[in-house]
């Protein structure tokens, strides 16, 4: 058969699939295929399994497809739809955002394509580009609103802050749809930000004509958060001996504060408890992830008030004692055990405003190092300190503070700030496993056991001889103040037992070889940092460390083709340009 009639062939054989109902997807997909490999620009052919890419959800061959399209010629409205739709469902915001772009250019005031647009804006949390295309939509095009735009533009205007605006803009969505529940949820929840609590518990009480589980949980939250703890527990008695079914998730999220840079939350437990704890993030948490020891914690049977932060790396500094004490006060009179607990930042958070309500507190290594007396000397310019210099004076509570008395910044903030202001403060020593307490309780198998213990009225333990073994960081600190005490055969053995216990331990390594440079042993040094390089290979400093060795033991060509080896990896560096400097002046 020729080429000609080979291609014949195939073309007769598309249009039979195209003429008749094979309702085999699979082998019609096949057929295709075998299609594009005689007539590889064959645009029926590939438009045709671009569509059916896209109804299988084969995202990945969809795109491949309506790129093909794409380069090659025009496509419809519709095709522009699918293309986007299919870089969105495959993660690819940016390419749908982009080809919808493209779209509205070429089919100006499609309401399909500005929906689209400003629906993937949302996704994205660009809500003024959301705003901006969803006013196209009413103003320009005078589509109609639906209900979930409703929610949707409600939510928007929460996000941004405009709370006016989103209770007009779900209390007109009430108006046009009067019986969808979501709605009058919605627009409590605005209504409680607003601290409009009356107002909130009168909408989901008297209006709203559904009252589900909901609803009813949402309202004994309202009573509960306004101080009215009778009629909350009544509504939640209520509620609880109601035959419903179990859940996975046993927790209700309210959100009771945000400024932009710090929220209040609220979680409900959905059984009946007297305990509520109040947890405060740490420097590196943020607002998108679950709040601090959210996992421990939520295996008992405790209401959560979680203080939280927009960005890693912030101190909370915008959130005032004022502001915390009129959203947590009313809430947390209602219980008989008060409880506040957290780690470095998120204890000193604890201490500064839980210890306003005479909450207990579980404080793990507090500090706030942007603190001009107690902070670390290289941040404290780079932020400015809003709060109180001093913690709140309390006579009355005993916090539990847990800390390294060796680390020098923690066991000064304690001694000289915490015990001044909490003099009644139980102190727990944990030596030479550093600021960290939290993440090396946890690595030791005894963070939950400490939590466990506050939970229930006991003062933690901590038994240093049994947690040691388990530690890497105990034995590096311990042999890092060795090395400093010139007590150098102990620093190496307690630096040989680290890297027993984490081989690829950074710290571990770079403290054996310190110490081996100290006890003049350059040849053991030289070796052990060659198999260091091997094992991180990617860590500068182990490298500057070895072409210290080489010019130490004077064997300078191995120091050069060292440091040029360096420079070839890690690019222009200050540290490699000075050992470079100091091997010129030796040549």
């Amino acid at each position: 058969m020729t080429i000609k009639n080979l291609k014949n062939f195939f073309i007769g054989y598309y249009s039979l699939i195209k003429s008749i109902n094979i309702s085999n997807e699979n082998e019609k997909e096949r057929i295709l295929i075998e299609v594009l490999k005689y007539l590889p620009n064959n645009r029926m052919a590939i438009h045709t399994l671009a569509k059916l890419s896209y109804e299988n959800k084969d995202w990945i061959s969809s795109m491949r497809y309506w790129d093909i399209l794409f380069e090659n010629g025009k496509l419809s409205l519709t095709d522009f739809l699918h293309y986007s739709r299919a870089a969105y469902f495959n993660q690819d915001i940016n390419k749908s955002l982009k080809i919808l772009k493209i779209a509205d250019k070429k089919f100006p005031n499609s309401e399909e394509i500005i929906k689209d647009i400003s629906n993937v804006y949302y996704e994205i949390g660009d809500y003024e580009e959301y705003l901006k295309y969803y006013k196209v939509l009413v103003n320009d095009l005078s589509c109609e609103i639906s209900s979930e735009t409703y929610l949707k533009l409600g939510d928007v205007y929460q996000k941004l802050n405009l709370l006016n605006d989103a209770e007009e803009c779900l209390k007109s969505g009430i108006k046009a749809y009067p019986q969808v529940e979501k709605l009058y949820y919605k627009l409590a929840e605005v209504l409680m930000l607003k601290r409009d609590l009356a107002t909130a518990i009168n909408l989901l009480e008297n209006e709203c004509p559904i009252n589900s589980r909901e609803i009813s949980l949402f309202i004994s939250v309202l009573y509960k958060i306004s101080g009215d703890h009778l009629k909350a527990n009544s509504v939640f008695d209520t509620l609880c001996n109601q035959e419903v079914a179990q859940e996975a998730e046993q927790y209700r999220k309210y959100l009771l504060f945000d400024n932009g840079e710090s929220r209040i939350e609220f979680y409900k437990c959905l059984t009946e408890t007297t305990s509520i704890i109040v947890t405060f993030d740490s420097i590196n948490m943020e607002w998108d992830a679950n709040p601090f020891a959210f996992k421990i914690l939520r295996e008992h049977n405790l209401d959560i008030l979680a203080v939280r932060k927009r960005k890693k790396k912030t101190y909370q500094q915008d959130l005032t004692q004022n502001d915390f004490f009129k959203i947590a006060s009313p809430i947390l009179s209602g219980y008989t055990d008060k409880m506040a607990y957290g780690f470095s930042l998120g204890a000193y958070s604890a201490l500064y405003f839980a210890s306003l309500l005479n909450c207990r507190i579980l404080a793990l290594s507090p500090r706030l190092s942007i603190h001009p007396i107690y902070g670390r000397t290289k941040i404290i310019p780079q932020f400015k300190m809003e709060h109180n210099i001093e913690l709140p004076n309390n006579t009355t509570i005993s916090p539990i503070v847990v800390f390294d008395p060796k680390n020098a910044l923690d066991n000064k903030y304690i001694r000289e700030s915490v015990l001044t202001s909490f003099p009644n403060s139980i102190l727990i020593e944990t030596p030479y496993i550093g600021h960290g307490v939290a993440p090396q309780l946890l690595k030791m198998g005894l963070l939950k056991k400490f939590v466990i213990d506050f939970i229930n009225m006991a003062t933690p333990s901590y038994d240093r001889e049994k947690a040691k073994i388990y530690s890497t960081t105990y034995y590096v600190n311990l042999g890092t103040e060795c090395l400093n005490r010139n007590k150098l055969h102990w620093a190496l053995n307690l630096a040989d037992k680290a890297i027993e216990r984490s081989p690829k331990d950074i710290h571990a390594i770079k403290l054996k070889i310190k110490v081996l440079i100290k006890m003049d042993n350059y040849k053991e040094a030289a070796v052990f940092t060659k198999k260091a390089i091997q094992k991180k290979p990617n860590t500068l400093d182990i490298r500057l460390y070895l072409i210290d060795i080489y010019i130490k033991m004077g064997e300078i060509e191995k120091a050069r083709l060292e440091t040029t080896s360096a420079q070839n990896k890690f690019k222009k560096n200050k540290s490699i340009t000075k050992r470079q400097h100091q091997l010129t002046s030796l040549s």
